[in-house]
């Protein structure tokens, strides 16, 4: 795969095109490797060609005679690094940026508790997962800053699922999260052979009778 790239100042600050995901995100990058990288634009289908020019990105669509046009001092913040502390368990994901740039650093649950609970202003974002055994504990003791009166959260909740509402909110009904990555399982399952086999996804289902339907299968050798 051939990915582009254009240099669009005099310190040769460049955007190239980093696939991800089945994607193309639009990344602003430096010869300085201190400076790393912001991500500006997500779900790019990507170019043909890229280009900077007095100011604007351009890119041509791959599937299109399409010309996506970009403004770049309206996708890049001249800000410092956003710090994000997460668990390391979390190295895999890092949220997108919208122009700005995220630095990640990685603790252990205890390590990140104690940074959480005693307020440590090292970090700008905490990520964590509700899932995790420490949430809970931070949730409850008030390790964080309502987010109630930040304009347009309460609008994003609103938007949410029940579910997803009542884990960014307390008892006290202080919002002390901000979903952004919701993982949902998902069983896929071929109805005829479920018909076959008298298995019905609809009704309970206690112990012995999975194991015995398990077993059954197994012993199938089609």
């Amino acid at each position: 795969m051939q990915l582009k790239f254009a240099v669009f100042n005099e310190e040769n600050d460049f955007v190239y095109q980093k696939f991800s995901d089945n994607t193309f995100i639009l990344t602003a990058a430096s010869v300085e490797p201190s400076k790393g990288e912001t991500d500006l634009v997500p779900n790019l289908k990507g170019g043909a060609h890229l280009l900077c020019f007095n100011g604007y990105i351009f890119i041509t669509d791959f599937n299109t005679t399409k010309i996506i046009r970009l403004k770049i001092e309206s996708y890049m913040y001249d800000n410092k690094k956003i710090t994000m502390l997460s668990n390391n368990f979390y190295d895999f994901y890092l949220p997108f940026g919208c122009g700005y740039t995220i630095e990640q650093q990685f603790l252990s649950d205890d390590e990140m508790a104690l940074a959480m609970l005693s307020q440590d202003k090292n970090y700008d974002i905490y990520f964590v997962n509700s899932a995790q055994s420490i949430s809970e504990n931070i949730k409850n003791k008030g390790a964080f800053y309502p987010l109630n009166e930040v304009e347009g959260v309460q609008k994003y909740l609103d938007a949410c699922f029940s579910y997803i509402r009542d884990a960014a909110t307390n008892s006290d009904g202080d919002i002390w999260m901000l979903p952004i990555s919701v993982d949902i399982p998902v069983i896929f399952y071929n109805e005829k052979t479920c018909k076959e086999y008298s298995i019905k996804l609809s009704d309970s289902i206690d112990i012995k009778t999975f194991f015995a339907t398990l077993r059954k299968l197994d012993q199938d050798e089609n």
